[in-house]
Protein backbone atom coordinates (compact mmCIF):
# COMPACT_ATOMS: atom_id res chain seq x y z
CA UNK A 1 0.00 0.00 0.00
CA UNK A 2 1.25 3.47 -1.04
CA UNK A 3 -0.08 6.24 -0.16
CA UNK A 4 0.63 9.55 -2.10
CA UNK A 5 -1.85 11.98 -0.98
CA UNK A 6 -4.55 12.37 1.62
CA UNK A 7 -8.18 12.43 0.43
CA UNK A 8 -9.61 15.05 3.12
CA UNK A 9 -9.21 15.85 7.04
CA UNK A 10 -12.19 16.73 8.49
CA UNK A 11 -12.14 18.90 11.11
CA UNK A 12 -15.44 18.87 13.24
CA UNK A 13 -16.01 22.80 14.58
CA UNK A 14 -19.03 24.01 17.23
CA UNK A 15 -19.04 27.00 15.16
CA UNK A 16 -18.28 26.43 11.46
CA UNK A 17 -18.13 30.01 10.41
CA UNK A 18 -15.86 31.32 12.84
CA UNK A 19 -13.79 28.46 12.08
CA UNK A 20 -13.99 28.58 8.23
CA UNK A 21 -13.28 32.49 8.48
CA UNK A 22 -10.14 31.64 10.58
CA UNK A 23 -8.96 29.52 8.05
CA UNK A 24 -9.85 31.41 4.71
CA UNK A 25 -9.64 34.66 6.06
CA UNK A 26 -7.31 35.38 8.33
CA UNK A 27 -4.68 32.32 7.34
CA UNK A 28 -5.30 32.42 3.34
CA UNK A 29 -6.14 28.78 2.76
CA UNK A 30 -8.15 28.84 -0.79
CA UNK A 31 -11.43 27.96 -0.54
CA UNK A 32 -12.67 24.27 -2.65
CA UNK A 33 -16.25 23.96 -3.72
CA UNK A 34 -16.92 20.64 -2.76
CA UNK A 35 -20.33 18.69 -4.11
CA UNK A 36 -23.02 19.23 -1.40
CA UNK A 37 -24.50 16.10 0.63
CA UNK A 38 -27.79 16.09 2.03
CA UNK A 39 -27.10 17.57 5.32
CA UNK A 40 -24.32 18.81 5.05
CA UNK A 41 -24.71 22.94 4.33
CA UNK A 42 -22.79 24.44 6.86
CA UNK A 43 -19.32 22.43 5.31
CA UNK A 44 -16.50 24.77 4.66
CA UNK A 45 -13.65 23.23 2.73
CA UNK A 46 -9.96 24.43 1.74
CA UNK A 47 -6.66 23.46 0.57
CA UNK A 48 -3.61 23.26 2.66
CA UNK A 49 -1.09 22.42 0.79
CA UNK A 50 -1.97 18.94 -1.14
CA UNK A 51 -4.66 17.56 1.19
CA UNK A 52 -8.03 19.35 1.59
CA UNK A 53 -9.33 20.46 4.69
CA UNK A 54 -13.13 19.95 5.44
CA UNK A 55 -15.29 22.22 8.27
CA UNK A 56 -18.45 20.65 9.49
CA UNK A 57 -20.39 20.58 12.57
CA UNK A 58 -19.99 18.26 15.10
CA UNK A 59 -22.39 15.78 14.86
CA UNK A 60 -24.41 13.86 17.17
CA UNK A 61 -22.22 12.85 20.37
CA UNK A 62 -18.87 14.21 18.31
CA UNK A 63 -16.20 15.73 20.18
CA UNK A 64 -15.24 18.73 18.37
CA UNK A 65 -11.71 19.07 16.73
CA UNK A 66 -9.82 16.86 14.48
CA UNK A 67 -12.20 14.58 14.06
CA UNK A 68 -11.47 11.72 10.81
CA UNK A 69 -9.14 11.34 8.17
CA UNK A 70 -8.85 10.07 4.75
CA UNK A 71 -6.22 7.91 2.78
CA UNK A 72 -6.91 8.66 -0.72
CA UNK A 73 -6.80 5.75 -3.01
CA UNK A 74 -8.13 4.65 -7.05
CA UNK A 75 -10.32 1.51 -5.26
CA UNK A 76 -11.18 2.42 -1.55
CA UNK A 77 -13.37 -0.96 -1.23
CA UNK A 78 -10.11 -3.14 -2.07
CA UNK A 79 -7.68 -0.84 -0.13
CA UNK A 80 -9.88 -1.25 2.55
CA UNK A 81 -9.71 -5.00 2.56
CA UNK A 82 -5.84 -5.16 2.24
CA UNK A 83 -5.67 -2.75 4.92
CA UNK A 84 -7.94 -4.81 7.27
CA UNK A 85 -5.60 -8.07 6.49
CA UNK A 86 -2.72 -6.97 7.08
CA UNK A 87 -3.95 -5.28 10.85
CA UNK A 88 -5.83 -8.50 11.18
CA UNK A 89 -9.32 -6.95 11.41
CA UNK A 90 -12.68 -6.32 9.07
CA UNK A 91 -13.31 -3.33 6.84
CA UNK A 92 -15.75 -0.88 8.28
CA UNK A 93 -18.73 -0.25 6.68
CA UNK A 94 -18.39 3.35 6.33
CA UNK A 95 -20.94 6.32 5.47
CA UNK A 96 -19.43 8.84 3.04
CA UNK A 97 -18.08 11.73 4.78
CA UNK A 98 -17.41 13.96 2.03
CA UNK A 99 -17.15 12.62 -1.40
CA UNK A 100 -18.11 9.39 -2.84
CA UNK A 101 -18.51 5.97 -1.68
CA UNK A 102 -16.01 4.92 1.07
CA UNK A 103 -14.43 2.23 3.11
CA UNK A 104 -13.22 1.96 6.44
CA UNK A 105 -11.50 0.24 9.64
CA UNK A 106 -12.25 0.79 13.13
CA UNK A 107 -10.59 2.50 15.35
CA UNK A 108 -9.61 -0.32 17.59
CA UNK A 109 -7.32 -1.33 15.09
CA UNK A 110 -6.05 1.65 14.04
CA UNK A 111 -4.89 2.94 17.82
CA UNK A 112 -8.03 5.09 18.02
CA UNK A 113 -7.90 6.82 14.37
CA UNK A 114 -10.79 7.67 12.73
CA UNK A 115 -9.78 6.77 9.22
CA UNK A 116 -10.91 5.79 6.01
CA UNK A 117 -10.28 4.88 2.22
CA UNK A 118 -11.93 7.42 -0.65
CA UNK A 119 -11.42 8.56 -3.81
CA UNK A 120 -8.89 12.15 -4.08
CA UNK A 121 -11.78 14.93 -3.98
CA UNK A 122 -9.38 16.94 -5.72
CA UNK A 123 -6.40 16.20 -8.62
CA UNK A 124 -3.07 16.64 -6.37
CA UNK A 125 -2.18 19.28 -9.09
CA UNK A 126 -4.53 21.48 -7.35
CA UNK A 127 -2.50 21.67 -3.79
CA UNK A 128 -1.56 24.85 -2.82
CA UNK A 129 -0.82 26.78 0.56
CA UNK A 130 -1.05 30.89 1.03
CA UNK A 131 1.74 33.03 1.76
CA UNK A 132 1.13 32.36 5.25
CA UNK A 133 0.48 28.71 5.55
CA UNK A 134 2.23 26.36 3.52
CA UNK A 135 0.57 23.16 3.95
CA UNK A 136 -0.48 20.69 7.47
CA UNK A 137 2.95 19.98 8.71
CA UNK A 138 1.24 17.22 10.94
CA UNK A 139 -1.91 15.48 12.88
CA UNK A 140 -1.23 15.26 16.37
CA UNK A 141 -2.87 11.79 17.74
CA UNK A 142 -2.85 10.60 21.64
CA UNK A 143 -1.86 7.18 22.10
CA UNK A 144 -0.98 5.28 24.87
CA UNK A 145 1.97 3.75 22.89
CA UNK A 146 4.49 5.08 20.13
CA UNK A 147 5.21 1.82 19.23
CA UNK A 148 1.98 0.10 19.07
CA UNK A 149 1.08 2.86 16.40
CA UNK A 150 4.65 2.78 14.38
CA UNK A 151 3.85 -1.49 14.54
CA UNK A 152 0.21 -0.68 12.95
CA UNK A 153 0.92 2.15 10.26
CA UNK A 154 4.69 1.79 9.21
CA UNK A 155 5.18 -2.31 9.72
CA UNK A 156 1.76 -3.34 8.45
CA UNK A 157 0.19 -0.66 6.49
CA UNK A 158 3.28 0.26 4.67
CA UNK A 159 3.62 4.12 5.55
CA UNK A 160 6.64 6.18 5.79
CA UNK A 161 8.54 6.35 9.99
CA UNK A 162 9.75 9.83 9.21
CA UNK A 163 11.62 10.30 12.75
CA UNK A 164 11.25 9.46 16.24
CA UNK A 165 11.83 11.44 19.53
CA UNK A 166 11.76 12.33 23.29
CA UNK A 167 11.24 15.39 24.80
CA UNK A 168 11.78 15.84 28.57
CA UNK A 169 11.24 19.07 30.69
CA UNK A 170 13.73 19.17 33.74
CA UNK A 171 13.86 21.14 36.26
CA UNK A 172 17.21 22.04 37.89
CA UNK A 173 17.95 23.80 41.59
CA UNK A 174 21.08 25.79 42.29
CA UNK A 175 22.18 26.46 46.07
CA UNK A 176 24.33 28.81 47.27
CA UNK A 177 26.32 28.77 50.20
CA UNK A 178 27.69 32.82 50.97
CA UNK A 179 30.00 33.24 53.64
CA UNK A 180 31.54 36.95 55.00
CA UNK A 181 34.82 34.42 55.71
CA UNK A 182 35.06 31.76 52.79
CA UNK A 183 33.16 33.76 49.74
CA UNK A 184 30.25 31.95 48.20
CA UNK A 185 30.46 28.74 46.62
CA UNK A 186 27.25 27.19 44.57
CA UNK A 187 25.85 23.53 44.46
CA UNK A 188 23.71 21.86 41.73
CA UNK A 189 21.25 19.56 42.11
CA UNK A 190 20.50 16.20 40.50
CA UNK A 191 18.17 17.34 37.32
CA UNK A 192 14.44 16.56 38.97
CA UNK A 193 12.19 15.04 36.26
CA UNK A 194 9.16 17.43 35.25
CA UNK A 195 7.42 15.64 32.42
CA UNK A 196 8.16 14.29 29.00
CA UNK A 197 6.39 13.39 25.70
CA UNK A 198 7.51 10.45 23.30
CA UNK A 199 6.72 10.99 19.50
CA UNK A 200 6.61 9.40 16.65
CA UNK A 201 6.24 10.75 12.75
CA UNK A 202 4.65 8.99 10.02
CA UNK A 203 4.35 10.27 6.59
CA UNK A 204 1.17 10.21 5.36
CA UNK A 205 0.59 12.30 1.89
CA UNK A 206 2.36 15.70 2.35
CA UNK A 207 1.92 15.86 6.14
CA UNK A 208 3.10 13.59 9.03
CA UNK A 209 0.92 11.82 11.72
CA UNK A 210 2.24 13.09 14.93
CA UNK A 211 1.97 9.41 17.54
CA UNK A 212 2.39 11.70 21.11
CA UNK A 213 2.58 9.43 24.15
CA UNK A 214 2.96 10.45 27.79
CA UNK A 215 6.59 9.47 28.83
CA UNK A 216 7.33 8.35 31.91
CA UNK A 217 3.61 8.74 33.49
CA UNK A 218 3.45 9.55 36.68
CA UNK A 219 -0.06 11.20 37.05
CA UNK A 220 -2.72 12.82 34.48
CA UNK A 221 -0.27 16.11 35.33
CA UNK A 222 -1.79 20.00 35.60
CA UNK A 223 -2.66 22.22 32.29
CA UNK A 224 -2.65 25.84 33.44
CA UNK A 225 -5.27 27.09 30.46
CA UNK A 226 -4.15 30.98 30.88
CA UNK A 227 -0.18 29.81 30.61
CA UNK A 228 1.99 29.76 27.83
CA UNK A 229 2.90 26.17 26.51
CA UNK A 230 5.49 24.05 28.00
CA UNK A 231 6.99 20.57 27.69
CA UNK A 232 4.93 19.87 30.91
CA UNK A 233 1.70 21.87 29.72
CA UNK A 234 2.32 19.71 26.73
CA UNK A 235 2.55 16.44 28.57
CA UNK A 236 -0.67 16.88 30.60
CA UNK A 237 -2.61 17.86 28.43
CA UNK A 238 -1.70 14.41 26.12
CA UNK A 239 -2.55 12.39 29.94
CA UNK A 240 -5.89 14.40 30.15
CA UNK A 241 -6.91 13.52 26.46
CA UNK A 242 -5.77 10.12 26.65
CA UNK A 243 -7.88 9.65 29.89
CA UNK A 244 -10.79 11.57 29.07
CA UNK A 245 -10.69 10.50 25.28
CA UNK A 246 -8.88 7.63 24.75
CA UNK A 247 -6.63 7.62 21.72
CA UNK A 248 -7.40 9.39 19.01
CA UNK A 249 -6.93 12.64 16.67
CA UNK A 250 -5.91 15.76 18.54
CA UNK A 251 -4.43 18.52 16.99
CA UNK A 252 -3.86 19.67 13.66
CA UNK A 253 -0.56 21.85 12.96
CA UNK A 254 0.18 24.34 10.26
CA UNK A 255 3.30 24.77 9.03
CA UNK A 256 4.29 28.83 7.94
CA UNK A 257 7.51 30.37 7.14
CA UNK A 258 6.80 33.40 9.68
CA UNK A 259 5.14 31.76 12.96
CA UNK A 260 5.39 35.41 14.10
CA UNK A 261 3.07 36.74 11.42
CA UNK A 262 0.63 33.47 11.70
CA UNK A 263 0.62 34.54 15.50
CA UNK A 264 -0.51 38.13 14.70
CA UNK A 265 -3.03 36.69 11.65
CA UNK A 266 -4.62 34.71 14.29
CA UNK A 267 -4.65 37.33 17.05
CA UNK A 268 -6.13 39.52 14.81
CA UNK A 269 -8.92 37.19 13.86
CA UNK A 270 -9.93 37.29 17.55
CA UNK A 271 -7.71 34.00 18.80
CA UNK A 272 -7.02 33.88 22.01
CA UNK A 273 -2.85 32.49 22.19
CA UNK A 274 -1.86 29.98 23.93
CA UNK A 275 1.60 30.89 22.77
CA UNK A 276 2.17 34.86 21.81
CA UNK A 277 5.62 33.96 20.34
CA UNK A 278 7.11 30.59 19.07
CA UNK A 279 8.66 27.92 21.46
CA UNK A 280 11.15 24.89 20.78
CA UNK A 281 9.59 22.25 19.32
CA UNK A 282 10.55 19.10 17.89
CA UNK A 283 12.07 18.60 14.40
CA UNK A 284 14.15 21.91 14.76
CA UNK A 285 11.26 23.99 15.04
CA UNK A 286 9.21 26.99 16.54
CA UNK A 287 5.84 25.84 17.47
CA UNK A 288 2.56 28.34 19.26
CA UNK A 289 -0.49 27.18 20.24
CA UNK A 290 -3.73 28.54 19.69
CA UNK A 291 -6.70 28.43 22.54
CA UNK A 292 -9.53 25.78 21.13
CA UNK A 293 -12.12 28.31 22.72
CA UNK A 294 -11.26 30.37 20.01
CA UNK A 295 -11.47 28.04 16.81
CA UNK A 296 -14.83 26.09 17.28
CA UNK A 297 -13.37 23.67 19.57
CA UNK A 298 -9.92 22.63 17.58
CA UNK A 299 -6.98 22.19 18.98
CA UNK A 300 -4.59 24.10 16.25
CA UNK A 301 -1.03 25.21 16.24
CA UNK A 302 1.69 26.37 13.57
CA UNK A 303 5.24 25.03 13.00
CA UNK A 304 8.26 26.92 11.73
CA UNK A 305 11.10 24.74 10.51
CA UNK A 306 14.49 26.69 11.79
Amino acid sequence: MNFKDLAYVRLASRDTVRTATLLGEHLGLAKLTLPRREGTHDMFAFMAGATPIVVMSARDGERTGVAHLALACADPSATAVKAAAALGCTTLPHAAEVGGPESGLPTTATEGVSMSFAKPLVSASEGRGSGLIERIDHLGIVTASTTAAIETFHRRMGLALESQQIDVETQIAVESFTSDKYGAIYHTRQPAFMGGVRSAFITAGDLELEFLEDYNPIGPGKVDAQAAGTTRQDRGAIARFLAARGPGLAHIAFKTPDIAKALSAAERGGCHLIDRVGRPGGRRSQIAFIHPASTGGILMHFVERV
